[in-house]
């Protein structure tokens, strides 16, 4: 004989965190009435016409069931998406539970190189950020070289017109130049690294040096005999410079 498994209604309550970037990877939390360990446990995202089911776990200590978030085409109506739960992915809850996706996107660092001793004001030029959202944070990470692995630092920004201001942040025993990759989060702890287009990592006009000027950046003829430029600086990334 076939076993059946008869369950109770379910009942979606609320979600946490409502809010997570466009690439997906964000740890959801599903609280409501009814779930539990199944092998069936999924969550639904839906907006429109576009339907996409990812598997979910049961948290037991939490009391709730757990899931990331899958990537999302920002459409012209923005990231907005509903989400439902269900134990069998047939039967699902109809609570209405919204989830929002955002896309920033930064275009540009400026500057996008300042003293080991940190303090630079920069800005990170970008659209798509949340005027009603939380506090953004940047994160800073260096390789150790031959100590391997990385150290990271994360700092608070501020929201302006133009994107998010901050100040660049000391990491310790520094005395030589290097790089910091940049990440971004605009909300919880979901960092994006930042990806900027080619152009915008200029080479140096001497070492330590600020960037070219538009001329030089442009392909002006150097003066013969004169030094190689310094190699471009790594696109999404603030350089410390040594002395």
């Amino acid at each position: 004989p076939l076993e059946l498994n008869v369950y109770a209604r379910l009942s979606l309550k609320s979600i946490s965190p409502s809010l997570g970037p466009s690439i997906g990877g964000t740890t959801l939390q599903l609280h409501g009435d009814g779930l539990r360990d199944a092998p069936g446990l999924c969550a639904l995202f839906v907006a429109g016409g576009r339907r996409e089911v990812v598997e979910a776990r049961f948290d037991a200590e939490r009391g709730c069931a757990v899931c990331e978030t899958p990537p999302w085409e920002m459409g012209p109506a923005g990231g907005d998406v509903i989400i439902e739960a269900s134990l069998n992915g047939q039967e699902w809850t109809v609570s209405c539970h919204h989830f929002r996706y955002h896309e920033c996107v930064i275009s540009a660092v400026e500057p996008n190189f300042g003293p080991l001793a940190g303090g630079t004001e920069v800005l990170l030029r970008g659209s798509g950020l949340l005027e009603d959202g939380p506090t953004p944070r940047v994160r800073f990470t260096r390789a150790r070289g031959e100590e391997g692995g990385e150290e990271s630092i994360v700092v608070d920004g501020a929201l302006c017109d133009e994107g998010i201001s901050l100040r660049t942040p000391a990491f310790e025993d520094s005395a030589e130049s290097f790089a910091a990759t940049l990440a971004v989060a605009l909300s919880n702890n979901d960092f994006v690294p930042v990806t900027l287009p080619a152009d915008q990592s200029p080479p140096d006009t001497e070492e330590g040096g600020p960037p070219a000027d538009d001329a030089t950046a442009e392909g002006a003829d150097a003066a013969p005999g004169a030094a190689a430029a310094e190699p471009a600086r790594v696109a999404g990334a603030f350089r410390y410079e040594g002395k």
